[in-house]
């Protein structure tokens, strides 16, 4: 495709069609052979090179004025001609573009930002706009001191944190077998693949991961991953059909195609060049464009739906072939609130007498929300005993150092401290409590005492005390998961369940049974005691606060940078520079990632019993807010498009300068508004969107996260 690109551009170059870009700083320009303005037959050999002055010409494109009149003025009175004119005679036509460029050639307006009149022929303000200040003919905004201030606590605080980075680098080996534990613990974390004999290696780097391996019972990872690869596979080749069949659309219709709307204008003279022959070709090309993109839904569509289909079917063919924990479970409901010890006992009982069948245990879904922070510190205090227990017993440890991962070798010395350096030892002392603090801020507990290290049994006693006292007070939810020996059981029992009159728990409790499709590390035991009720309130709330926060993202990011954008157009007519271009990019990238971070924050507070029903939440909840976000994007993208166009006084191919248009849909119908829309569209979602957010994602997630975990424990 961008090899055909390149070949119509040159053949229309050459045969006298679109000539294409126009270098903004030379005085001699292409010349375009036309018929278009009164002036068409002056130039009808294409051999003349020097225009005659005060003549007006439809876009000249290469040529050079006489000495006489050097510079280039638009004439109003034909819209998109141009005339040679005097030195002064800059601003007879237009009073604001009274200044005579000479490096450009041109009569352009005050280039001086914020300015609202400038002095004749020079770049000099004599009064500014609202929100700026007169310095020395120069307007500065207001508050650009409020700027360097923030710059400032911004450079201190990216100081600190190199501070803080260069502790954690330099500061010496102190915890080589935590570092150890933890690089085994992140490879056996990973997706490997079990020999016959127990060992287990690295995948293939060609594994497919779009479908199952051979002679495999299990995708890798799993029928999610597996179908998430397929669906990046559809969309790839759903892509590639898409270029080849407008390729051949337009190899059949019009190479001109695959040009059109394409080419960039830097100045009024390309911008009236692209519209009067952009219009002409898709004026032309209207219908084969309308059928192709009909035929091209139609089909997406129906590609979709079949899809989707064939997605559903390997999911219950991969289900079938494999039986996992949760087709041996029930979700029995309806129990009584009552705790105690004996409740397990009492519900497996019942259920082997209602149903018949046998059960292998009952894992009671306990009300303990309110006291969940008691039950997490209960089991930290046990596995910290565990672990000191451990490192008592050199067997353990000398294990322990035997394993690794691909960076144990660095750390291999029996050493288990390395003292530090005097720099990184003063440099540690001083910045202690920037350490502390985040440390702090990271959730990262204080190094343990030497009297925990020597006493494993401490506070023993008291922990045992407190988890009876919880466990004997700790109500019950109503739910309880039942496990059977077989399948078969499992569907035996809820079909015995489910009959309008059963057996009664105690002679007082209807029970229920049903089946779920979440596996049992999917199950947020905590969230058992949240009623559906509270969890649609929550939900709504959590809709309500995202579109809170993109009104405020809005406001205070995407408004200003508009708002300076159409500020700089309307003063300049020329577009912000290339940092405020990557501001919005940032802008983009960092509201859409604020956005996922909220949208996973409120569906895992929304109270679902499953991660499952979690994640489904949080898609739908981020889909819905990118496509508000993008809204909010591209509705700041259109206005400062048409701010753009009125700066420069873009026309229609018919000569009707924007403004003058009706209504909105004629505006946005227009040519040049749908050509340079459709190109910062482009610039939008390239990289803004699909670029820099996978790039971060890989950095922040994985690249990261890594790092700091294999710095922080040697620190």
């Amino acid at each position: 495709l961008a090899v055909n690109v390149e070949r119509v551009r040159a053949s229309r170059t050459l045969g006298g069609g679109f000539p294409g870009k126009i270098k903004a700083k030379t005085k001699t320009k292409r010349l375009l052979p036309t018929s278009r303005g009164t002036s068409s037959g002056a130039w009808a050999s294409g051999n003349e090179s020097v225009l005659p002055c005060g003549v007006p010409v439809f876009a000249p494109g290469l040529f050079r004025c006489p000495e006489s009149c050097l510079y280039t003025a638009l004439d109003h009175a034909h819209p998109c001609h141009w005339k040679c004119v005097a030195k002064e005679q800059c601003g007879q036509d237009d009073p604001r573009e009274n200044i005579a460029d000479k490096e450009h050639g041109v009569c352009r307006k005050c280039l001086v930002v914020g300015c609202r009149k400038c002095q004749r022929g020079v770049d000099v303000c004599e009064e500014c706009k609202v929100g700026y200040e007169l310095v020395h003919g120069d307007c500065l905004g207001r508050m650009r001191f409020l700027w360097k201030v923030i710059f400032l606590i911004v450079g201190v605080l990216v100081s600190l944190v190199l501070v803080w980075y260069s502790g954690i680098v330099f500061g010496g080996m102190n915890n080589p077998l935590v570092l150890r534990q933890a690089l085994v613990h992140r490879t056996r974390g990973s997706l490997r693949k079990v020999n016959d004999d127990g060992s287990d290696e690295w995948f293939p780097i060609m594994s497919s991961l779009w479908r199952l391996p051979p002679q495999a019972e299990w995708p890798i990872g799993g029928p999610g991953l597996m179908l998430l690869f397929s669906f990046q596979l559809f969309l790839l080749v759903w892509v590639f059909i898409l270029l080849v069949g407008w390729t051949v659309a337009a190899r059949h219709t019009d190479d001109s195609m695959l040009v059109v709307g394409t080419y960039l204008a830097h100045d009024s003279q390309e911008m009236c060049q692209a519209v009067e022959w952009g219009r002409r070709i898709r004026d032309r090309d209207r219908l084969s464009k309308l059928f192709f993109t009909f035929m091209l839904y139609v089909l997406s569509t129906a590609c979709s739906i079949a899809f989707a289909l064939w997605q559903h079917r390997r999911y219950q063919e991969v289900d079938s072939q494999t039986s996992t924990m949760m087709d041996y479970a029930a979700v029995c409901t309806g129990f009584p609130l009552d705790g105690g010890p004996d409740v397990e006992g009492d519900i497996q009982e019942f259920i082997t007498r209602a149903t018949g069948c046998n059960t292998v245990g009952v894992s009671v879904c306990w009300d303990y929300g309110h006291v969940e922070s008691e039950v997490l510190t209960l089991a930290i205090n046990e596995i910290r005993r565990r672990e000191a227990r451990c490192l008592n017993d050199p067997c353990f440890l000398q294990y322990q150092m035997s394993l690794g991962g691909r960076r144990q070798s660095r750390w291999s010395s029996g050493h288990h401290t390395t003292v530090r350096t005097s720099l990184a030892g003063r440099v540690f002392c001083i910045c202690r409590p920037l350490f502390d603090f985040a440390d702090w801020a990271l959730g990262l507990d204080s190094q343990p005492t030497k009297e925990n290290e020597d006493n494993p049994n401490l506070d023993l006693e008291e922990d045992q005390k407190k988890a009876e006292k919880l466990l004997r007070d700790l109500p019950c939810t109503g739910i309880a998961f039942v496990i059977f020996h077989t399948e078969r059981d499992r569907d035996t029992a809820v079909e015995a369940l489910s009959v309008p009159v059963g057996p009664m728990y105690k002679g007082n409790y209807v029970i229920r049974a049903s089946k779920e499709d979440y596996e049992p590390q999917a199950v947020c035991w905590s969230n058992f005691s949240v009623a559906p009720r509270q969890v649609a309130q929550r939900m709504f709330v959590g809709v309500l606060g995202t579109l809170v926060a993109i009104v405020l993202w809005g406001m205070c990011f995407y408004g200003p940078y508009a708002y300076f954008e159409s500020q700089t157009y309307a003063t300049t007519g020329m577009p912000p520079s290339q940092a405020s271009e990557l501001t919005f990019s940032m802008l983009v990238v960092i509201g859409n990632q604020i956005m996922y971070f909220l949208c996973s924050f409120i569906s895992e507070r929304v109270g679902f019993r499953s991660k499952d029903h979690a994640q489904e939440a949080y898609v739908l909840l981020y889909t819905g807010a990118v496509l508000v976000n993008t809204v909010v994007d591209l509705t700041i993208i259109i206005y400062t498009t048409y701010v753009s166009m009125l700066s420069q006084d873009v026309r229609t191919a018919d000569g009707v300068p924007l403004q003058d248009l009706k209504s909105s849909a004629d505006v946005f119908e227009s040519y040049p508004m749908m050509k340079v829309f459709g190109r910062t569209l482009y610039e939008y979602n390239f990289p803004s969107c699909f670029l820099i957010p996978f790039i971060c994602e890989a950095i922040f997630t994985v690249v990261l996260p890594y790092h700091m975990g294999y710095r922080l424990p040697p620190a």
